[in-house]
């Protein structure tokens, strides 16, 4: 058993995080689009039963690490559990709950917010690896009636210690509110795409050349929201 307490990392997304393996260039799909912090106040419980199940509990400020203040008295409680059937495969399940005692906002508009995330991935003998996730939350930074969901499809391939090339594909969705044309989170939801390539000159260096396309879903009439293409290069130092 593993106990933390204090600023302490988020269970959220760190199965997924460790598995994509590219967060210096781009964070994962909880990370990315704002579904929960990666670090925040609280306690998690860690219980490994044995090398193919595992489980965590925790019970977070749910505010992130940018502001430790307890407001409200809201907190958030989050469970998620790993699974290691056979060498190579992991699956994980995962879901928390957060209150909202904002006094700031109406009756009307506060929501218990919900998180649901499933994950599965797979390597094979340190060449090749491939996941998918589905992302579910509701009731989005407690507003009720925005929900936020979507899939992230995601792989690599490594050619050697230095040389290794990956993809991504995130869908990004948001639901329709009662009596509205569009959804709610119309200006963002769409499909990501990214491909890039790798180069590790020694154990501290990464580098890496990607490129990265964004199409919206359902473009508004009244606003342009035009397909963004980008071409990045990243670079991590670890010392």
């Amino acid at each position: 058993m593993k106990i933390n307490g204090g600023m302490i990392s988020t269970k959220m997304f760190k199965v997924q995080e460790r598995f994509w393996g590219y967060r210096y260039l781009y964070k994962t799909f909880p990370d990315e689009y704002k579904l929960g912090p990666s670090a925040d106040l609280g306690i998690s419980i860690d219980y490994k039963f044995n090398k193919f199940i595992s489980v965590d509990f925790s019970v977070l400020n749910g505010e992130g690490y940018k502001n430790v203040i307890l407001n409200n008295g809201d907190f958030k409680q989050a469970i998620g559990v790993t699974l290691n059937p056979v060498k190579g495969l992991q699956f994980r399940l995962y879901y928390d709950l957060m209150n909202n005692n904002d006094t700031s906002k109406t009756e009307d508009q506060r929501a218990i917010q919900n998180t649901f995330i499933s994950f599965i991935g797979y390597k094979y003998k340190d060449k090749v690896r491939i996941a998918a996730e589905y992302n579910y939350q509701r009731q989005h930074k407690n507003m009720k009636g925005e929900d936020l969901f979507g899939y992230s499809f995601y792989g690599a391939y490594i050619f050697s210690e230095k040389i290794e090339v990956f993809g991504r594909v995130d869908l990004l969705n948001s639901n329709k509110q009662e009596d509205e044309v569009e959804v709610w989170n119309y200006k963002k939801d769409g499909t990501g795409f990214l491909l890039g390539f790798q180069y590790k000159p020694i154990k501290e260096v990464k580098l890496a050349l990607n490129y990265r396309n964004w199409q919206y879903e359902k473009p508004n009439e009244a606003e342009t929201l035009t397909p963004k293409s980008f071409v990045y290069v990243s670079l991590e130092f670890m010392f």
